[in-house]
């Protein structure tokens, strides 16, 4: 139990837009999908397809039979989130997720929430450096309330009232 915090159209490829706009984008994605068979690549790789984008090298940390994804080490923009928030669920043994400075803000976290939380083996999440706010913070409230072996989430970096804050830290800290 550990929380670190810091005080401190063919392809339907567009720019993409608000948040409403990347909601749109999503449920046309999943209705597009539904009819792929649940497999972690295919369905990755028809979502990139369907959107645009590139797959690579995210297709090669999904993949992986790692338990930890890291997404450090490269940018993830809004379009790979919504191929990340239909593919996750797939990824059943992850137990770790680093999107630490990736310039997530809020709408984006609760995108990738019903991903997140069918992770029941998911203990450690790192947002670290990401724009989410305390409303970014409430939604990782319900995060924590829903996968039971989140022990350890790091906001560093995350302005974040401290009454928020410390609903995060009660439930982090009872386990």
């Amino acid at each position: 139990m550990a929380l670190v915090i810091s005080t401190n159209t063919s392809t339907k490829h567009v720019t993409s837009g608000g948040a409403q706009d990347l909601n749109e984008r999503f449920m046309r994605l999943a209705d597009h999908l539904a009819d792929v068979p649940p497999n972690l690549q295919t369905t990755f790789t028809e979502a990139c397809r369907y959107l645009g984008i590139e797959q690579e090298p995210l297709i090669d940390i999904l993949v992986s039979s790692e338990p930890a994804l890291c997404f450090t080490s490269l940018y993830v923009s809004k379009l790979h989130l919504l191929a990340l928030a239909v593919t996750l669920p797939l990824r059943t043994w992850t137990t770790s997720i680093v999107m630490g400075a990736q310039r997530l803000d809020s709408s984006e976290l609760q995108l990738l929430f019903p991903a997140l939380g069918s992770l029941a083996m998911l203990s450690t999440f790192d947002i670290s450096q990401n724009p989410i706010g305390s409303v970014g913070v409430m939604i990782l409230v319900r995060l924590a309330q829903r996968c039971r072996l989140l022990k350890q989430v790091n906001i560093d970096g995350v302005e974040v009232v401290p009454s928020v804050r410390r609903k995060l830290e009660m439930i982090l800290a009872s386990r």
